[in-house]
């Protein structure tokens, strides 16, 4: 299985922070990112990649931090 690293360097290339000078992190809210619905197909791509399981774009919409999106694959 993929580090959890790795997958949040995947997504700090889809994801992009409202306050530029902030770093993308695991506990990141995601409250604090701009996501429209292209970045969220991105995502939902990247967790088809690494993961077995079937994940629902419910269950992205109730993620919260960015630790969150990462559990889904695992």
């Amino acid at each position: 299985m993929i580090e959890r690293e790795k997958i949040l360097e995947e997504l700090e290339e889809l994801i992009e922070m409202k306050d530029e000078n902030k770093k993308l992190e695991e506990e990141t809210n995601l409250e604090n990112v701009n996501m429209d619905s292209i970045t969220k197909l991105g995502i939902l791509a990247v967790i088809d990649t690494y993961s077995s399981k079937r994940v629902k774009v419910q269950d992205l919409i109730e993620c919260k931090k960015i630790k969150d999106i990462i559990n889904l694959i695992y």
